[in-house]
């Protein structure tokens, strides 16, 4: 049974995040103009969970990837709320997929998928002011680093003062290429021979969408006082 259960790293979000704030509160950060931002939604309950407990600022950054023609399972670039793209220029290439494809699809997943959810879930206001802002991305792990390098991407070009990577697990190779991109990589465990993030908790369920609604809804409110005041 123990040798069955080797990979697993965590047994719950609740031990995963535990881990990743101590991480975090040994790097004695100073938050004071900092904003933590979910990049999906099971990242919810690490990002809340830390702006809560660490008083700082939260928000949600909209995505939508996009997918192979012949293979929707297959990922090959995602886009951001901002329309900021990130293209996994390998696989394009190994496929024979046009450019054309990657943006027209970038547009139609744009006006399709990200401004209902924004007008679903933030009533159709923009991301926060992130200008001058110390961000940190935070999710619950990270697989292609996609979304990842997506936000890093929407965060510099809202003139975010410094951006931040904050995630309980990661592949090794992807924080060698996030650390080039990004100011700092927080991580709790690192894993070379990378399977996927669910491999490594031993219960990873779903947020319900109740909660998520509560939590965004409850941000929202939040951050419109902050722009009122």
């Amino acid at each position: 049974m123990l040798a069955e259960q080797s990979h697993i790293k965590f047994q719950d979000r609740d031990e995963a995040l535990n881990k990743l704030l101590e991480v975090m509160s040994l790097r004695h950060l100073n938050l004071e103009e900092s904003v933590f931002i979910a990049t999906s939604f099971d990242g919810l309950y690490f990002a809340n969970s830390l702006a809560q407990k660490l008083k700082v600022r939260l928000d949600y950054l909209f995505t939508k990837t996009i997918c192979a023609p012949l293979n929707p399972e297959c990922q090959i670039a995602i886009v951001s709320e901002e329309l900021d793209i990130v293209i996994n220029e390998e696989l394009i290439h190994s496929f024979g997929i046009s450019l054309d494809y990657v943006y027209g699809e970038a547009k139609r997943q744009y006006e399709e998928g990200i401004i209902p959810k924004r007008y679903k879930y933030r009533k159709g206001e923009p991301l926060s002011l992130l200008k001058n802002k110390d961000v940190f991305l935070i999710d619950q792990g990270i697989e292609t680093g996609l979304t990842a390098l997506c936000g890093i991407k929407t965060c510099v070009n809202l003139h975010a003062r410094s951006v931040r990577i904050a995630v309980p697990i990661l592949p090794t190779s992807l924080r060698m290429i996030l650390n080039q991109v990004c100011d700092e990589v927080l991580y709790v465990e690192m894993i070379e021979n990378f399977v996927n993030v669910e491999h490594y908790y031993k219960q990873l369920e779903p947020i319900p969408t109740k909660q998520v609604e509560q939590i965004l809804d409850q941000c929202l409110q939040t951050n419109t006082k902050d722009i009122d005041q």
